[in-house]
């Protein structure tokens, strides 16, 4: 990102990539519960979305939008041609 860079955690390889998105004031962190109960070799990311956790110091916009469009740059980043999107609305 030409503004500065998201926080991004992957780990394993294995299986379709689970990628976790954290809730409007969360952080990659708020997984780490769910990630350790999963196969150590299963494929997953986490990341601080732009305004919290490692990333908070991105600028705004802090919209939907734009999160939607750090969410696609990190997936495409990523090389990733299909995933399973897991989100939380807590």
């Amino acid at each position: 990102m030409a503004d500065g860079s998201i926080e991004v955690r992957r780990r394993g390889r294995c299986g379709p990539t689970l990628v976790f998105v954290h809730y409007w004031g969360g952080s990659a962190g708020t997984w780490d519960a769910v990630v350790e109960r999963l196969p150590a070799d299963r494929d997953t990311v986490r990341f601080d979305q732009r305004g919290w956790g490692a990333s908070r110091a991105l600028p705004g916009p802090h919209r939907l939008d734009q999160l939607a469009d750090d969410l696609i740059d990190i997936v495409k980043g990523l090389g990733l041609d299909t995933f399973v999107l897991v989100g939380s609305a807590i």
